[in-house]
C-alpha cells in the first residue's frame, strides 16, 4: 500500500503512479520465487526482502545509494521490480531500512 512513484511497491513500471495503492496488493515477483520471503524492510522510497535461503532483493529508488546496487543514482534507474542484490560469498541473515539507508547483516557462506 502507498505510493509507487519510485517503484517502492515492486509492482513494475506499468504500475508506476503517484496515486499508489490504498489496498494491499500481491507482488507477483515475490510470490513466484523459489524460496519463501522471510522478512521485509521499507524505507521512504525503497523496499527489500530476504528469503529463507539468504538472498536479498531490493526495489524502489536508489537516489542516494540505498539499494546497494552500485548503479547510477539517476531517476531513470529506479528499480520497479524486485532485483537480487549481489552479495558475493555472503548469506543475508537480516536487512532493514530507514528513510534513505539500508542495513544488512550477513555471514560468510560455508562451503
Amino acid at each position: 500500500m502507498g505510493s509507487n512513484q519510485y517503484g517502492q511497491l515492486g509492482l513494475g513500471v506499468t504500475a508506476k503512479s503517484d496515486d499508489g495503492s490504498i489496498l494491499p496488493v500481491t507482488v507477483p515477483t515475490l510470490v513466484s520465487m523459489d524460496a519463501p520471503v522471510v522478512s521485509i524492510g521499507c524505507g521512504s522510497q525503497h523496499s527489500m526482502c530476504t528469503t529463507s535461503d539468504g538472498r536479498l532483493f531490493v526495489w524502489g529508488t536508489g537516489s542516494v545509494g540505498q539499494l546497494g546496487l552500485g548503479e547510477s543514482d539517476e531517476d531513470d534507474n529506479d528499480v520497479f521490480l524486485p532485483k537480487l542484490l549481489p552479495t558475493k560469498n555472503r548469506t543475508v541473515i537480516a536487512a532493514d531500512a530507514g528513510s534513505q539507508f539500508t542495513v544488512i547483516l550477513a555471514s560468510e557462506k560455508s562451503e
